[in-house]
């Protein structure tokens, strides 16, 4: 199964197989910080990178925007 997980620390989203997420998690000096928000089981790679590029675009404007306040 490949998963879409965000960073709270690093406050991006990243995307890999259950493995890479739980390795990401083991690595990870807060491990409470890796949250998964998508599962796939067939997805194809073009619609994943779709997904990821949109909710890290979304991310870093809603971060300028609370910037701005």
């Amino acid at each position: 199964m490949n998963v879409i997980w965000y960073n709270t620390d690093s406050k991006s989203y990243h995307y890999g197989c259950s493995e890479e997420f739980v390795k990401a998690v083991s690595k990870s000096g807060n491990p409470s910080a890796l949250k998964i928000v998508m599962k796939f089981n067939n997805a194809s790679n073009r619609l994943v990178q779709k997904v990821l590029n949109q909710l890290n675009l979304v991310n870093q404007k809603m971060e300028k925007s609370v910037e701005i306040f």
